[in-house]
C-alpha cells in the first residue's frame, strides 16, 4: 500500500515539473519575441510577436499545462483518500 502512495507522489511531482517547465518555456518564447518601438513623434508600441510555428508550440504547451494541472489535481485527491484510509 505504501508503494502505491510513493508512485502517486512521484507522478504528482512529475506532472508538476512538466507543467512548470511548460510555463517557463512560454515565458521564454514571449521574452525572446518582445519588442518596444518608440518614435520621436510620440508614437509608442510595446508587445510581442509570435510567428506561425511558435503558435503551434504555444498552443501545445498551454494544453500540456492544462492536462498536467488536471492530472496533478486528480492524483492529489486519490493520494489524499489513500492516506486518509490508512
Amino acid at each position: 500500500m505504501n508503494s502505491k502512495l510513493n508512485i502517486l507522489k512521484f507522478l504528482n511531482k512529475f506532472f508538476q515539473i512538466i507543467g512548470f517547465l511548460s510555463v517557463i518555456t512560454i515565458l521564454l518564447i514571449i521574452t525572446f519575441n518582445f519588442f518596444i518601438y518608440g518614435h520621436l513623434e510620440g508614437n509608442f508600441e510595446i508587445g510581442f510577436n509570435i510567428k506561425s510555428k511558435q503558435i503551434y508550440i504555444m498552443t501545445t504547451l498551454i494544453i500540456l499545462i492544462i492536462v498536467c494541472t488536471i492530472a496533478s489535481l486528480i492524483i492529489r485527491k486519490i493520494e489524499y483518500k489513500k492516506e486518509k484510509n490508512q
